[in-house]
């Protein structure tokens, strides 16, 4: 595993009594980006950080993430292929 060193200003450092706190902080923010840049399904992401499929999804409520990971023009094109679909199975 790759190990990178971020200097922190005191001013930030110091509203942390614990180092680890702030690395569980650094390592859970760049998982929540990274699963909503679409690096990472929501099983992946929970699997990084230890945490349940709904450990997940409460985390992206806590942080107010949309679970759903995808643009209004591919949510848009999904629904009018599954639209067809339907159709055609009348």
């Amino acid at each position: 595993m790759t190990t990178i060193s971020i200097p922190i200003p005191p001013d930030l450092s110091e509203r942390y009594a614990d180092p680890q706190e702030l690395k569980t902080l650094f390592w859970r923010s760049f998982v929540l980006v990274e699963y909503q840049r679409g690096n990472f399904s929501l099983r992946e992401a929970a699997a990084w950080l230890g945490i349940s499929y709904q450990g997940f999804m409460d985390l992206l409520a806590q942080y107010h993430f949309s679970f759903i990971n995808a643009s209004k023009t591919e949510i848009l094109q999904n629904y009018q292929a599954f639209s067809q679909f339907m159709n055609r199975q009348k």
